[in-house]
């Protein structure tokens, strides 16, 4: 794993050899998330956009994934808690964790 800022809507990711790779992906009140979105290759950007509810997930391929989870005042968070080949998005509200599933169920987590 390598290091990484997100800054008025652009990552800017340390690669191994010291580069810096640019990825210009969300803005305004968006708040960053990054993990193995497709279960291949490394970790993908993403960002949770609070006012829709919506993680917009970047594929290995520069594709979109839209996934509605969420909202408000929610703090996102990124993880395989499922064991599947790919992470899973989730979100932390009011000392609970809402942990969506790869096949779209949900776990709950009392922490915090």
């Amino acid at each position: 794993s390598n290091v990484g800022i997100w800054r008025n809507g652009m990552f800017h990711l340390r690669n191994d050899d010291g580069s810096t790779t640019f990825v210009d992906w969300g803005g305004g009140s968006d708040l960053p998330v990054s993990a193995n979105w497709d279960g291949s290759g490394p970790d993908n950007v993403g960002i949770f956009r609070p006012s829709t509810g919506q993680f917009h997930l970047r594929m290995d391929d520069g594709s979109l994934t839209l996934i509605d989870w969420g909202g408000g005042t929610d703090q996102p968070v990124a993880g395989n808690w499922d064991g599947g080949a790919a992470a899973n998005v989730g979100i932390w509200r009011d000392g609970t964790f809402h942990l969506r599933n790869d096949d779209g169920s949900a776990t709950y987590v009392d922490w915090g």
